[in-house]
């Protein structure tokens, strides 16, 4: 008989690039963080379609009283519709926004898979960046707005996701515990309890670095948090597009093309018929300069990375084609890139979560003898 847990363990990572939600039900989906606003038409069979489109299937949403429809991820981009960035660098700015409260109510049902009915109470983890994570404020906008009972409209649908229990989690301390742990909350690599590890996660708009010595952070990296991330690339490449066609290529424009693009080496870039025919070329120049300026930061902020047993390369920087080549061939005899190295950080929330829970399900199970 399976073992029945006190909680549902639901993790959010809600980063600039993609969010990720990782449950029982949904693991390993990195969805673009992107909205679209969606006028319904006409459906057919559980898929709404959208007219004025390309007319592919696509799930809409509505969240609490908002009458809007909403439609998240490839769904935006494969339909055409005006993509609505949830994109900050500065945490308690982004956490606050109206889009950004949509945008992780709509990944929280997402999260829950086609569950139906949620009969569990939620225990939810959500990964925030290392700058974020030493927030108190963030912490506590984060713990007020989830801790409640959210009402989303899947597809007509309604769903009630009851969050009884809210956890923050850096997302360099979850790689930890992905390294760590297996899914059900046991020991997968016991040997990380006596290692120095050097976490680098490359994400959309910032690097973070952390040194943990077993599950110890160790607070002695000069520049934790580093400016030059993917995003770099993305601005670039759009200027570089502005000239090459004469008219204004947006930031957003190129990073919906290069989205649906992430596991291929040699990238293509059509807007509305203009093509640029060396893009491939273009983009690899971009980005071996960016990683050259990233690489001389981690360099000055970790003078010594030989002291470390292993260099953990996480996010979305470490799953793009041409940035996982660079990373293997920087320090190859160190680097680690977990699999599926976008989803680590939620996948190893996820698993020091279900150890939380199996506790606290012993626990209550022990007082009731």
């Amino acid at each position: 008989m399976k073992e029945q847990m006190l909680y549902d363990v639901v993790v959010l990572d809600t980063g600039n690039g993609n969010g990720k939600p990782y449950s029982r039900y949904v693991k390993g989906e990195a969805i673009p963080a992107v909205l679209g606003r969606y006028k319904e038409t006409k459906q057919q069979g559980k898929g709404i379609r959208a007219a004025g489109t390309q007319e592919k299937d696509l799930t809409v949403y509505q969240v609490e009283t908002d009458e809007q429809l909403w439609t998240i991820g490839a769904d935006v981009y494969n339909n055409r519709l005006k993509p609505v960035q949830i994109f900050s660098r500065d945490g308690k700015q982004r956490y606050t926004q109206p889009m950004f409260k949509t945008y992780a109510k709509i990944l929280l049902a997402k999260a829950m898979g086609s569950k139906r009915p949620i009969t569990n109470s939620v225990f939810l983890i959500t990964t925030t960046t290392a700058r974020d994570f030493q927030s108190q404020s963030i912490h506590e906008t984060l713990k007020k707005f989830f801790e409640d009972a959210h009402k989303v409209k899947v597809n007509n649908e309604t769903i009630i996701i009851p969050v009884q229990h809210y956890e923050a989690m850096s997302e360099t301390e979850a790689v930890i515990y992905d390294l760590l742990l297996d899914e059900n909350g046991g020991y997968a690599d016991i040997s990380v309890l006596e290692q120095d590890i050097l976490i680098i996660n490359v994400g959309n708009g910032t690097t973070d670095l952390a040194h943990f010595r077993g599950l110890d952070y160790i607070n002695d990296i000069l520049t934790p948090t580093i400016e030059t991330a993917y995003n770099e690339v993305i601005e670039r490449l759009a200027e570089i597009a502005s000239d090459k066609l004469e008219r204004e290529i947006k930031p957003e424009d190129i990073r919906s093309q290069l989205d649906l693009q992430h596991n291929k080496e040699n990238k293509t870039f059509n807007f509305y018929g203009d093509k640029i025919e060396e893009f491939a070329q273009i983009y690899k120049q971009v980005v071996d300069e960016v990683f050259a300026v990233l690489i001389a930061e981690i360099n000055l902020a970790v003078p010594d990375t030989g002291r470390y047993h292993r260099i953990a390369v996480v996010g979305g920087g470490a799953e793009e084609f041409v940035w996982k080549k660079h990373f293997e061939a920087w320090n190859n005899k160190k680097v680690q890139i977990p699999n599926k190295p976008t989803i680590a950080p939620a996948r190893g929330a996820y698993k020091w979560g279900v150890a939380e829970v199996r506790a606290l399900t012993e626990e209550a199970a022990a007082a009731k003898e």
